[in-house]
């Protein structure tokens, strides 16, 4: 009897399992809060990045960092937040998806059921709450 529980609970074990994309590549920057403005900034200027999304954890920090970067001269930069009108979401996604550059500024909003294809990069502001939702935003 102990055996079948083992197994199954092994097979439970595996359904949980957290794998990234295999075509994903990581590079961490580790750097003390009062830098990662300026971190992040670094990260977009470098040549051509294509279409990025910035996660935040909470929408105030969404917000922020949203305006710092239009203000900073970044091209294409949109917020996306669970405090969004349904309407100003939507028009962000588009907006987001229909160039080949741009930045979405985003809570975990859109970490889950947001499918947009050619994404290059992905850069986590704030770290992930959970391993989970770390692969989620991958």
């Amino acid at each position: 009897a102990s055996g079948a529980g083992a197994t199954a609970a092994s097979a439970d074990a595996a359904d949980d399992a957290v794998r990234l994309p295999d075509a994903l590549t990581l590079e961490a920057v580790e750097v003390v809060d009062d830098a990662k403005l300026a971190a992040c900034y670094a990260l977009l200027a470098r040549g051509d990045r294509g279409r990025t999304v910035v996660f935040a954890n909470a929408i105030a920090s969404t917000r922020t960092l949203a305006t710092a970067l239009a203000a900073l001269k970044v091209p294409h930069v949109a917020p996306l937040h669970a405090a969004m009108k349904q309407r100003q979401r939507l028009k962000a996604i588009d907006g987001f998806s229909k160039g080949d550059r741009g930045v979405l500024v985003a809570t975990d909003v859109a970490a889950r059921g947001l499918d947009v294809k050619n994404v290059t990069t992905v850069i986590h502001y704030d770290v992930a709450q959970t391993l989970k939702t770390f692969v989620h935003r991958a």
